[in-house]
């Protein structure tokens, strides 16, 4: 989606909203697509048995792939807080929070105040 230059904070949120929501499914699919790999893999090495050396190797490495998501999953959270404080500056937090269609509130948690906006960190 795209925000044109005559938007109003309703309008933003809105769209905010519903790409924030893309991009955690988004993460959530890799996420997904990459346990399915590793279950598969799983499943390859005990039907043609490999050196555990090279099985190690091979499951470590799924292992630092899905770090690498969990971490870009905490930046979202860390992210939807940081827009949760904004929206919150602007009026529009009904928007993100409350509603059927906002935010998802499992990723923040108020924690206080910085430069006049509530900071919310990931929970």
């Amino acid at each position: 989606m795209k925000i044109d230059n005559n938007f109003d904070c309703t309008a933003a949120a809105d769209v905010i909203v519903a790409d924030t929501r893309a991009a955690l499914t988004a993460i959530d699919d890799a996420l997904l697509a990459q346990a399915q790999l590793l279950v598969t893999a799983l499943q390859a090495a005990k039907a043609h048995p490999l050196r555990i050396a090279v099985t190690q190797r091979l499951y470590t490495s799924f292992d630092q792939g899905v770090q690498g998501i969990l971490q870009s999953r905490k930046a979202m959270a860390e992210s939807i807080g940081t827009l949760h404080a904004i929206a919150r500056t602007k009026g529009v937090e009904e928007r993100l929070e409350g509603c059927a269609d906002g935010f998802p509130q499992s990723f923040v948690s108020p924690m206080g105040r910085s430069d006049g906006i509530d900071v919310v960190a990931a929970a």
